[in-house]
C-alpha cells in the first residue's frame, strides 16, 4: 500500500538525518511512489510529519500501557513503579532516536507545522498512566503534595532522558554516562525528591 511506504520513508528519512532531507521528492522516490499520489494521500509534507509523529506517539502510549498494566495492584514499590517508566522511556527514546528527534527539533523551529497538539495529548495521557501508577504506592512518599510531586518529578526525568538520549553526543549534556547509569540516577534523584523532600504537615 503506497500510503503505507510513504509513512514508512518518511520515517527512515527522519531517522538517517534531519527533517531537512525529508522532502517530498525523496520520499516519493524512496516509496516508489508518485508525487501526485503523495498529495492525494496527505496533502501536504507537514502532513505526512504529522501522521509519522501521531504513529510514534500511539505507539510510546501503547507501550507503556502494556508495561503499566502488568505493574498495577501488585507489591512493587514506588522505586521499581519508576524505575520502569524510566526504562521504558529510555527504549523507547533509544528505538526511535532519529526520527523523534528531527521532529522534535522541526517542532522547535516552525510553529505553523502543528507538530506540538499530538505531544501535548499523548504526554497528557502518560501522565495520567503514570500518575495512576504511581499513587498506589502513595503512602511511601511523604512530600506534602503527592500529586503534584509526581507531575513535577516525571518533567524532570521526561527532560533529562530526552535530552540524553535524543541529544547525547551534542554539547548539551554536560556528562556522557550509560542508559542504565542515566535511570538509575534520575531515579534517584526522584525519590529523594518524593520521599524526603517536603514532609507532609
Amino acid at each position: 500500500m503506497s500510503f503505507r511506504r510513504m509513512m514508512q520513508a518518511t520515517k527512515r528519512l527522519l531517522e538517517e538525518g534531519t527533517f531537512e532531507s525529508a522532502t517530498v521528492q525523496e520520499i516519493v522516490r524512496l516509496s516508489n511512489s508518485s508525487v501526485g499520489a503523495f498529495y492525494a494521500r496527505f496533502g501536504s509534507k507537514e502532513a505526512v510529519y504529522r501522521a509519522v509523529q501521531k504513529e510514534l506517539l500511539d505507539t510510546m502510549v501503547a507501550t507503556y500501557s502494556r508495561r503499566i498494566e502488568r505493574l498495577r495492584g501488585t507489591e512493587a514499590t514506588l522505586e521499581d513503579r519508576y524505575r520502569a517508566i524510566a526504562v521504558t522511556a529510555v527504549e523507547l527514546y533509544r528505538h526511535e532516536a532519529g526520527a523523534l528527534r528531527s521532529l522534535s527539533l522541526l517542532a522547535r523551529l516552525r510553529h505553523d507545522m502543528g507538530l506540538h497538539e499530538a505531544p501535548r495529548r499523548a504526554n497528557a495521557e502518560m501522565a495520567e498512566l503514570f500518575l495512576g501508577l504511581l499513587l498506589e504506592c502513595r503512602q511511601e512518599i511523604t512530600h506534602q503534595d503527592p500529586e503534584g510531586a509526581i507531575r513535577f518529578a516525571l518533567s524532570l526525568t521526561s527532560a533529562a532522558l530526552r535530552e540524553f538520549v535524543l541529544y547525547g553526543e551534542s554539547q548539551l549534556a554536560f556528562t556522557q554516562i550509560s542508559d542504565d547509569e542515566l535511570i538509575t540516577e534520575t531515579c534517584r534523584v526522584a525519590m529523594a525528591y518524593l520521599k524526603n523532600g517536603s514532609s507532609r504537615a
